[in-house]
């Protein structure tokens, strides 16, 4: 479930980058998963889900 929180990261996401922003997501979701922060990586994955939904 996404927080308020990171709610309001995605929409600053978006606004940062456009239609790159799930891009930026998925980038950002690989890069924590691959120094083994599970957390961010979750957060990420969140975060991500945002613009997905409101693009579908």
């Amino acid at each position: 479930m996404i927080d308020d929180i990171d709610r309001t990261d995605a929409i600053f996401l978006v606004a940062q980058h456009g239609r790159n922003a799930l891009q930026v997501a998925a980038a950002q979701t690989a890069g924590a998963l691959g120094r083994g922060d599970r957390g961010e990586a979750q957060r990420w994955l969140a975060i991500r889900s945002f613009p997905e939904r409101a693009m579908a």
